[in-house]
Parts: C-alpha cells; sequence; structure tokens
C-alpha cells in the first residue's frame, strides 16, 4: 500500500517540477516528502530498501531543479538523504523544527 501511495505521488511530482511553481506548491511538495520519510522511517530496515530506487529517482529530480534545491535547503531536507536512502534517525526532530520555524506551511 505504501509503495502504490509513493508511486502516484512521484507521478505527480513530476509533472508539477514540470511547470513554474508557487512557494506554497513547493512547500507543499517538501511537506509530503517530509511525511514520506517519516513513514518510510517507521518501516523495518529490511523493508526500506525497497524504496531505494524510487527516493533516489526523487532526489535526482530535486537536485536538478535550482528552484526545489533551493526550496529543499531552505526546509533543512538534505537532498543526500533521498540519494543515499539514509534517513536519519531524528528526522521526526528536524520535521517538527521546520514546521515550528514557520516553513513547510
Amino acid at each position: 500500500m505504501g509503495n502504490r501511495y509513493f508511486f502516484e505521488y512521484l507521478e505527480f511530482y513530476n509533472l508539477v517540477t514540470s511547470y513554474s511553481l508557487s512557494k506554497s506548491i513547493k512547500n507543499g511538495i517538501f511537506k509530503r516528502i517530509y511525511k514520506v520519510l517519516l513513514l518510510i522511517k517507521k518501516f523495518h530496515p529490511d523493508y526500506r530498501l525497497e524504496f531505494h530506487d524510487q527516493l533516489h529517482q526523487l532526489g535526482e529530480t530535486v537536485a536538478d531543479n535550482p528552484k526545489l534545491m533551493h526550496t529543499a535547503i531552505h526546509s533543512a531536507l538534505d537532498v543526500n538523504w533521498l540519494l543515499k536512502n539514509q534517513i536519519p534517525e531524528d528526522i521526526e526532530h528536524i520535521y517538527k523544527e521546520v514546521k515550528a520555524m514557520g516553513f513547510l506551511r
């Protein structure tokens, strides 16, 4: 079920990255990326390997788009987490701090 949601999101993400994005859409994308990372982190480490290719593709898409990369930096999202499939242990804490600072609205 989680894989299906991720693929649907990835299709949507590929669609919207081809257009000029407003700030609210970019923030919404990164809010979703954080939520995906939080969900993946809850899986057993063996199951997390199934998401490696999709996370890498998502990371490349963000890295290839300068505007998305700029938003990722301001959202404290390290694209290397996606590219290397290395979600930090304290991802929940990072997400809460970023949200408390007023980002990801």
